[in-house]
């Protein structure tokens, strides 16, 4: 006999669940929380895959530091009342490779630490404090590409999450997942690039966090995503400002976070970089702000090739002639 009702949710759903002094503690489903995807190649934006690939024969490998404020929260009538994960750090490896000026391939693979109080005295346990998040494997195909002439760059994105990660975790979906992406980009002059992705996460098993909630207000399922970024090359560094967010298309609310980002680049091809930013919303997973920070190593930059100019006085080389002469 359930005692009183309430709307309890997670990470700011409005979830409509009943509880009782009297019920047994519950167990989150299995959920990747992490709503964040790095792009591995790191061209124009280190999140959004933005139509530009690495060139034929380049690498890149980095390593990113990440934290989160407050990814999942209980929420009752609107208002918090407490942390079930109130801090979530995640190192993630990533590499990418192009075969071809219009393939590249990549990969990540995240480790998650996250710490949280006791809420058994809520009903609901606490995810486990370690463990592997989902790795996740990708191939870009370019269609166009400005650097060879066309309008833009233009390429599509697939990728493919492992179920490697934890359920006990929340680094793991339940059943299979995938995500295809469209993205685009244009210079504008030689200093100002603006970009756009739009995809979604495509969730092959529909499942409700709180299932003994009639109607369902926390499905997970096929969500539609994107953003779009504006990045420049100014005093030697490169700066991004990128907006993203997420729609999903189940009985579930959506999600917006804005991410300020600075790299600083060196003539070795190695990068260190740092990006921030608060979010918005009430999907699970998205915190109240998150940072990263990291490094990556790739091949170093071509050196120009010597420019000759005609009007140049070695230009073209003297070669000497003879002329006739008149004779008397």
């Amino acid at each position: 006999m359930f005692a009183r009702r309430h709307h309890l949710g997670l990470g700011g759903l409005a979830v409509l669940c009943a509880f009782s002094s009297a019920q047994a503690q519950s167990t989150i489903p299995g959920i990747e929380l992490e709503r964040l995807q790095l792009n591995p190649g790191m061209r124009d934006s280190l999140v959004l895959s933005t139509g530009d690939l690495l060139p034929a024969g380049q690498f890149r490998v980095g390593l990113t530091a990440h934290y989160e404020n407050r990814p999942l929260v209980l929420v009752e009538d609107g208002d918090r009342q407490a942390d079930v994960i109130s801090n979530r750090v995640t190192a993630h490896l990533s590499a990418a490779y192009s075969f071809t000026n219009w393939l590249e391939v990549g990969a990540q693979v995240p480790i998650v630490a996250q710490w949280g109080p006791e809420t058994a005295g809520l009903g609901v346990s606490r995810p486990t404090t370690s463990a592997l998040g989902t790795p996740w494997v990708q191939a870009r195909a370019g269609f166009l590409s400005e650097s060879r002439g066309g309008p833009l760059d233009l390429g599509l994105h697939l990728g493919v999450a492992l179920p490697l990660g934890s359920k006990a975790a929340l680094t793991r979906d339940e059943g299979f997942t995938f995500s295809p992406r469209l993205g685009a980009g244009k210079q504008l002059g030689g200093t100002f690039r603006v970009g756009a992705d739009v995809g979604a996460l495509v969730r092959t098993k529909t499942y409700a966090l709180t299932p003994q909630t009639q109607p369902y207000q926390d499905e997970m399922g096929v969500e539609l995503n994107g953003g779009v970024n504006l990045s420049a090359g100014l005093w030697g560094l490169r700066e991004e400002v990128l907006v993203r967010g997420t729609v999903p298309t189940q009985d579930s609310p959506s999600s917006m976070e804005a991410l300020l980002g600075l790299r600083v680049p060196t003539a070795d091809g190695t990068e260190v970089y740092v990006m921030g930013g608060p979010g918005f919303g009430q999907t699970p997973g998205t915190p109240r702000f998150r940072v990263l920070a990291g490094v990556s190593f790739g091949t170093p930059p071509r050196p120009r090739a010597p420019s000759v100019s005609r009007a140049s006085p070695t230009w073209p080389p003297s070669v000497p002639t003879w002329m006739p002469t008149a004779t008397a």
